[in-house]
């Protein structure tokens, strides 16, 4: 196949290798196209999950916004009612929570010493632990004697009982 290629300002020229380097170059086009349309309907399918978990994302807001506001108006009712029973006790009873109990200091945190106390009944905890544990194999080995010599009463009661 004889093509003919023009190059601005020069002659036209003939080239039998230029069928071959088009039929390469078509083919290559031809494969870059395919890549870039599977490329597009990758991206496509990325675009229409994004949207799917905007969607969804938006869904989960309006529940959470949702879900506050109830549980905002529970709270709320809660408030309300521990005031009523507040004022109840008051009335009937005579009991002032907020001046009763308003002279209680707050609890303070614990110091080195707590610590200490606590670390040092630990440490007698555990050696009582042991000693209980060697007093009960003692008490297991003690009941298992009484109960080899019961039964060695009631053998000898047995075989007395069977002689006579």
């Amino acid at each position: 196949m004889n093509s003919r290629v023009r190059f601005p300002n020069t002659s036209i020229s003939e080239n039998k290798d230029d069928g071959e380097a088009i039929k390469g170059l078509q083919l290559v086009v031809a494969e870059k196209e395919k890549r870039h349309a599977s490329e597009i309907h990758g991206m496509a399918t990325q675009i229409q999950w994004m949207r799917w978990n905007l969607e969804r994302e938006a869904d989960f807001r309006h529940c959470l916004k949702f879900e506050k506001s109830y549980l905002t108006t529970q709270i709320k009712m809660y408030e309300a009612c521990n005031k009523l029973d507040l004022a109840m006790m008051k009335k009937h009873f005579g009991i002032d929570a907020e001046k009763d109990y308003a002279h209680l200091e707050p609890v303070k945190k614990p110091h080195l010493r707590t610590y200490a106390l606590m670390i040092m009944f630990l440490v007698r905890a555990k050696r009582y632990a042991r000693e209980w544990n060697e007093q009960k194999k003692v008490k297991k080995q003690l009941n298992e004697a009484l109960e080899r010599a019961r039964r060695g009463q009631l053998m000898k009661k047995i075989e007395a009982a069977g002689r006579g």
